[in-house]
């Protein structure tokens, strides 16, 4: 029976074509919607998570002087943590710096951080390495770049290239091991915080905080008890907040994507309702054929099946026009949007857009094919023969 189905779909090509067509575009959009939506899902997911960090992650800073937090703070946090088992956490202490790199120079920050920074931001590292503990050894300083001043100092192969860090301190000369995609928008350098610490001082730190990563559920509990056992301690309050913003921008998309779902909605809805024009008009039109076909001893249920499944399939095939279109749209479309927006790893096509753009096609033809496939059963043997 589906053999008949499928050879009728064959047989008549501009019936196939029309139906075809309408249920294409419905399915086009259904599937760039999807495809679109996730990958722009996952490229803000992972902007916000280089740049603030995964879910959840909090900032701690205070209100004292940066000094201050260095001195007193930042040890008490450390053993705070160390005592609740948290081992994805960072500091982050900011150096202002003239950075000398051949015949250009130009004031800059630098940052002293921690390896384990990140576990808290899934930084890319694009070339070399990241940070490792035993580069706090080093004398000359192991230094991380970001992209932005890779391009800015238009060096041809960065790793490996030494700079000249000039601070009111001192004047050092560091090597450049890595270059890492951090989503910034500004010029970045990182090297490990015990040797910035040691060689620029104190006494010319512009900027101390420290970034910790939790699960989702313990992050509540954790800000409260380092407010808490802090404040027993007599040192300045902390304030404590999450900064990541996972979980807005993944109700914004979903939200956006079921505004526009509506519209692709709307348009798959005119999509079916022109294949079930066509099954209805091709019901009638081989009602004869149904009736020769049941005085032969095919039963009403054979027919239902022969007519549905050719509506079916000829909606299918639909999808997989559509869902080849969207694809094409997609995979053209999404590289301009990532270069827009400076990132330079584009998620794939997303395979649930494809399987999306099909189960909706095959859902619809099994909607739009029902009354026909009834009409094609309710007619009299003999007066259509007759007929």
């Amino acid at each position: 029976m589906i053999l008949v189905a499928l050879d009728e779909v064959r047989r008549h090509r501009l019936r196939t074509t029309l139906a075809t067509l309408s249920i294409s575009a419905g399915v086009a959009a259904v599937t760039i919607i999807v495809a679109l939506g996730g990958i722009a899902e996952a490229t803000a997911t992972t902007i916000i998570e280089r740049q603030v960090g995964r879910a959840a992650t909090m900032s701690i800073t205070t209100e004292t002087t940066p000094q201050e937090f260095a001195n007193d703070v930042a040890p008490r946090i450390a053993q705070r943590l160390e005592r609740y088992g948290v081992t994805d956490w960072s500091r982050e202490f900011a150096w202002p710096v003239q950075v000398v790199s051949g015949d250009l120079t130009r004031p800059e920050t630098i940052y002293g951080v921690d390896p384990a920074l990140v576990r808290v931001r899934p930084l890319q590292v694009m070339a070399g390495r990241w940070l490792l503990p035993s580069d706090s050894a080093l004398y000359a300083p192991a230094v991380v770049v970001n992209l932005v001043w890779a391009r800015e100092f238009a060096l041809d192969a960065p790793v490996g290239q030494r700079i000249e860090l000039v601070s009111d301190a001192e004047r050092i000369v560091g090597r450049i091991v890595g270059v890492v995609d951090d989503a910034a928008h500004e010029s970045r350098l990182y090297a490990p915080i015990v040797t910035t610490e040691a060689r620029f001082g104190l006494a010319g730190l512009a900027q101390a905080s420290a970034v910790v990563h939790v699960t989702v559920t313990r992050a509540p509990l954790l800000a409260g008890r380092l407010v808490a056992d802090l404040a027993a301690a007599s040192l300045p309050k902390l304030n404590v907040q999450r900064v990541d913003a996972t979980d807005d921008f993944r109700q914004l998309f979903q939200g956006l994507e079921l505004v526009l779902g509506l519209i692709a909605g709307v348009s798959l809805l005119t999509g079916g309702l022109g294949v079930l024009n066509l099954g209805l008009v091709t019901a009638r039109q081989r009602a004869r054929e149904f009736a020769i076909r049941r005085s032969f001893g095919a039963s009403g249920g054979d027919v239902f099946t022969i007519v549905l499944a050719e509506i079916v399939a000829t909606s299918l095939l639909g999808g997989i026009v559509g869902v080849g279109v969207g694809a094409l749209v997609v995979t053209f479309g999404a590289p301009l949007f990532a270069d827009s927006v400076g990132l330079t790893d584009l998620p794939p096509f997303p395979l649930d857009a494809a399987l999306a753009g099909l189960a909706i096609a095959s859902l619809v033809g099994v909607l739009a094919g029902l009354a026909p496939a009834r009409r094609a059963t309710r007619d009299s043997i003999i007066e259509t023969i007759r007929s």
